[in-house]
Parts: structure tokens; sequence; C-alpha cells
């Protein structure tokens, strides 16, 4: 197994809001219809599985989730609600890179 320090990890994040104006009625009958998806790979472009991705908001009703990459380096958390959302990275023997402030 390859140890990879923090400061060699690209951490990709991707949130998006499906597009309410496409689709007004089904976006008034799904309030929880954000999501955050991305991949996670080292500085060579390589995946990197069993990443933990902790999310968490105040527009969260547990406060935060939590989910893992998987073989592809790639997670998806879907069915949120709108808001603000800090990202947390971890990885067993390297350091702690996040994302703040993705919007759902």
């Amino acid at each position: 197994m390859t140890t990879r320090t923090a400061s060699s990890l690209l951490v990709m994040v991707v949130a998006s809001l499906l597009p309410a104006a496409a689709a007004p009625a089904a976006a008034q009958s799904a309030p929880n219809s954000a999501r955050i998806e991305g991949r996670i790979s080292d500085d060579t472009g390589a995946a990197l599985p069993g990443v933990a991705v902790t999310i968490s908001s105040s527009a969260l009703q547990t406060g935060q989730l939590e989910t893992t990459t998987d073989n592809d380096g790639r997670y998806r958390v879907a069915n949120l609600p709108g808001g603000i959302y800090n990202l947390k990275f971890a990885l067993s023997g390297c350091g702690v890179p996040h994302g703040e402030n993705a919007h759902g």
C-alpha cells in the first residue's frame, strides 16, 4: 500500500443543485433536490478509494453525513436540502484536507 501525504491529495469537489427552472413543479414537490458529488485522487490522478467524506451543514437535521469513496475515488450524497456545506476528507495516514462553503 502506498502512503500518501496530505499535500499529494488532489481534491475535486463538485456541488450541484438540480435546476429548478427546468422542472418547477418537481422542485416544489421535492425540496431536498441538492447533491454533492466528487472524485478524490492523488497528484498523479490515481483514484483514492476508502477516503472518509464528512459533509456538515446547519441545513441538515443530523448536522452531518458521512460516506466513503468507492474504488474509483468517487463519492455522492443526494437528496440534500439547499444550503452551505463544509466537507472534510480523511484517509488513514494522511492529513485532513477540506472544502468549505460548498453550495447545494
